[in-house]
């Protein structure tokens, strides 16, 4: 067993060989075209704009990948995170959702100077299940409006108070948008249980989008929603330097802490059984 202490970049360089690129370059061509809807939608669940979504995912990825403690895992966009950035967005703006991911990120990297990381493998399992499907049934409530296409500005934080305002609106009931989202779901899940290699996410939004355009659906877009996506990155934000937003904001950073490093850990756990290797969690 291959054991990895520290960066797994600088550890595993050497062994590197030429023969490894053309796989490598594929993996990597197919987690980017994976991650590019994914970021677009996350970031728009989360309630910021697609753009800040697609730069977070590149950042993300490179910072991962260059300082990363297992050979295999690769960041992208998770939708654990939607409900809890949503939540510190809807109340303390977009300045409260960077600052609270950088305290999120400083203690991560206090849990790994300190070594807490083997500890996480102490969690019950249960409680790790019902924590991520409860996120699920909450972020698949948040969706329910672009779903079925409502005439619906905006939709309220609280779960219960989301599905009275959306039975609300039901009357408003886009036909066009509802089959295309639910023809888009059948295919993932299809190719999912028929076909695992192939990638049913990119085909179903390629053929939704191709749909979309040729035959003219009245249904909203990417583009007529937030407008054409820029060129480059999105200029960085510093966070607020407020001392009492930071101390409303600790709690919600540590939730955003804990939650990334269960997931890096069960994901770099996961690789490890089919590598053979033995991450660092620190």
């Amino acid at each position: 067993m291959r054991v990895i202490h520290g960066p797994a970049l600088w550890t595993c360089w050497r062994e590197y060989r030429l023969s490894s690129f053309g796989a490598d370059l594929v993996a990597g061509l197919s987690v980017g075209l994976l991650s590019l809807p994914l970021a677009l939608a996350f970031a728009i669940a989360s309630g910021v704009s697609p753009a800040q979504g697609l730069t977070s995912a590149i950042v993300a990825g490179l910072v991962a990948s260059l300082l990363g403690g297992t050979r295999f895992q690769i960041s992208g966009p998770s939708v654990s995170f939607v409900i809890l950035n949503l939540a510190v967005l809807s109340r303390f703006g977009l300045s409260g959702v960077i600052t609270c991911t950088l305290l999120a990120g400083l203690i991560l990297c206090l849990m790994g100077l300190v070594r807490l990381g083997s500890t996480i493998k102490y969690l019950p399992l249960p409680v790790i299940v019902g924590f991520t499907n409860g996120i699920a049934v909450l972020i698949a409530s948040t969706q329910l409006r672009d779903l079925l296409g409502l005439r619906l500005e905006s939709v309220p934080g609280d779960f219960l108070g989301r599905l009275l305002v959306v039975g609300q609106h039901l009357p408003s009931v886009s036909l066009s948008a509802t089959l295309l989202g639910l023809g888009c779901l059948a295919v993932i899940l299809g190719f999912q249980r028929y076909a695992p290699r192939i990638p049913g996410t990119i085909l179903a939004l390629a053929a939704a989008s191709g749909l979309v355009a040729l035959v003219g659906l009245p249904v909203e877009t990417i583009g007529s929603r937030f407008g054409d996506l820029p060129r480059g990155l999105t200029p960085p934000m510093l966070p607020s330097c407020d001392t009492r937003l930071l101390a409303e904001l600790l709690s919600p950073a540590l939730s955003l802490a804990l939650l990334g490093a269960i997931e890096s850990l069960m994901a770099a756990a996961l690789t490890d059984r089919l590598s053979g290797d033995k991450h660092d969690p620190n």
